[in-house]
């Protein structure tokens, strides 16, 4: 379930980064306290659920802070985070 939470809280911050780099709000201070959380909520579900899955996550998550925002790299950095949440997800809970 905690794992579900971070993954939750990990789209939420894209969502809102989404929006404030199309210009439909300026959520800056937001932003980065969603991205704390989901730093706080990814550290804590590796630590339940620790697996070689969560590297590309921690990675995401140590990178995105050095990339410059609204960058075509932030951006793919966001979507390999989304997709290593996924992979984690799906080998965690054995869905396939």
């Amino acid at each position: 379930m905690l794992l579900i939470i971070a993954f939750c809280v990990y789209c939420l911050n894209m969502l809102i980064g989404i929006a404030a780099a199309m210009g439909l709000f300026h959520f800056k201070k937001l932003h980065h306290i969603v991205f704390f959380m989901s730093i706080f909520t990814a550290v804590i579900a590796l630590i339940k659920y620790s697996k070689i899955e969560a590297i590309g996550i921690i990675i995401t998550l140590i990178a995105l802070p050095l990339l410059k925002p609204r960058s075509i790299y932030h951006s793919i950095a966001a979507i390999i985070g989304f997709l290593s949440y996924i992979w984690w997800i799906v080998s965690a809970f054995k869905i396939f």
